[in-house]
């Protein structure tokens, strides 16, 4: 296995290219060649789209973890409602999305442990001061006061994505997006790109939907009255 899964600047993940030297990335029309193939698909569910019911209703954009820079605003946006008009889920709905250097978020330690995507995507568990090797967005420590994500701030615990799913927020996770993953990581361990994808959807942390497309669930969530926050 390659030190490094994902070497590879962020503004060049999508386009498929190389890393430097590595070769591990598959050029891009490779992985659009998935876009065809039946097998790495996932069928519509409009379940979570049917469960934005809430007057109040926001789609919160993370491309990237940025330390945690997504889920305190959805903590931010959830606890407002709740401090300021005593307004909380169904009432209000939180969505956030996982694409691009955010589907490790959606995936549980084993996977994180397994092909070091703390390194992947550059998040460093401040209690090891070495990148994460399992998902230290997932929640926090039993007994801590706050995450163990390395950045600008000690985001609170009720910031993790569990604590927040609780208070009603919704993660959807992009199936293309995972796919290029499962194709890299695959690419990378010498493994099928159809071993890898099963694996990472075996470990999916719970309650995360996977839609075909996140251009596509960002426009249906829109569609059902969201509005729309980008994240860095």
């Amino acid at each position: 296995m390659s030190d490094t899964i994902l070497n590879l600047p962020r503004r060049e993940f999508l386009a498929g290219l190389a890393a430097a030297g590595a070769g591990i990335f598959a050029p891009a029309a490779a992985f659009a060649s998935t876009f065809d193939d039946a097998r790495f698909r996932v069928a519509p569910d409009e379940t979570w789209l049917k469960s934005l019911t809430g007057k109040h209703k926001q789609v919160f954009d993370m491309p990237n973890p940025t330390a945690g820079l997504g889920l305190i605003h959805i903590r931010n946006y959830l606890k407002a409602w709740k401090d300021n008009y005593n307004v909380e889920h169904p009432q209000v709905n939180a969505v956030g999305t996982l694409y691009y250097m955010t589907i490790p978020l959606g995936l549980t330690d084993p996977m994180w442990a397994k092909y070091k995507l703390g390194e992947a995507i550059k998040e460093t568990d401040k209690k090891t001061n070495a990148f994460a090797t399992r998902n230290i967005y997932l929640k926090a420590d039993p007994g801590d006061a706050t995450m163990s994500i390395k950045g600008i701030a000690d985001w609170p615990a009720d910031t993790a994505m569990e604590p927040l799913q609780k208070k009603g927020a919704l993660f959807i996770m992009c199936n293309n997006a995972l796919n290029f993953w499962a194709m890299n990581v695959a690419s990378a361990t010498s493994q099928t790109m159809e071993a890898v994808r099963a694996e990472f959807l075996a470990h999916l942390v719970p309650g995360v939907v996977v839609v075909p497309a996140m251009v596509m669930a960002v426009d249906q969530a829109q569609a059902k009255g969201c509005s729309y926050m980008r994240m860095a």
